[in-house]
């Protein structure tokens, strides 16, 4: 996250400034150093900094291995979570194919029936007075 990785870059910051205001010679001891002598100091704080996120990483490394579980999320010997996701469902032209063909193996009465309710339904959505005038018509 954005906090880990500001936590991270300050304490290494904090580390690098107290370290390069120091003359100490931890590393110098151990470590001979060659070249320029004026700048040890530096090249000593910039070690301690890189050991701190070397630290930070390793600790991050053994986190994430410990906390998070094995077998995608599921803690139940490996077995997988379902998946929130709903269901796949068909693109529209191969969702109408399907219906179309649940359609073709009904008797010609069904079909006729299903027509004149789709009809029934358009009729539905006219105004009343046009519906009015239809039945009146139709009483003729």
């Amino acid at each position: 996250s954005s906090l880990g990785g500001a936590i991270g870059a300050a304490v290494s910051l904090a580390v690098f400034t107290a370290m390069a205001g120091t003359e100490s010679s931890v590393i110098g001891n151990v470590i001979e150093m060659q070249g320029r002598q004026d700048n040890v100091a530096l090249r000593q704080a910039g070690m301690f900094a890189l050991a701190v996120n070397l630290m930070f990483l390793l600790l991050a490394i053994v986190s994430i291995t410990v906390t998070v579980p094995k077998g995608g999320g599921s803690r139940d010997l490996g077995k997988m979570a379902p998946s929130p996701a709903p269901a796949p469902q068909l693109p529209p032209d191969d969702a109408k194919a399907a219906i179309l063909a649940r359609l073709s193996a009904l008797p010609l009465s069904d079909l006729e029936l299903i027509e004149k309710q789709a009809m029934l339904q358009e009729l539905g959505k006219l105004q009343p007075e046009v519906l009015k005038q239809l039945i009146s018509t139709q009483r003729q």
